[in-house]
């Protein structure tokens, strides 16, 4: 799969590094110099999720997915 494909153009950066992925979800995390970013593997949607702030980033990721279980009557 070819990253620079995915993500918008107007996006500069130089090398990137997954960080993480949400299990179940076909969902990555991904570090860029303009911040982080999920792609969604199944759809190639890349969407921005997070800001860096200078050049010293922790990857503290949190995925959360909701689920909703129907109340038997």
């Amino acid at each position: 799969m070819e990253l620079e494909m995915l993500l918008p153009r107007r996006i500069p950066y130089k090398s990137y590094e997954v960080v993480g992925f949400a299990e179940g979800t076909n969902t990555i995390f991904i570090n860029i110099s303009t911040g982080i970013f999920t792609l969604d593997l199944k759809s190639k949607k890349a969407r921005k999720v997070g800001e860096r702030e200078g050049d010293r980033f922790d990857p503290i990721l949190l995925p959360y997915v909701r689920f909703y279980t129907p109340r038997s009557s």
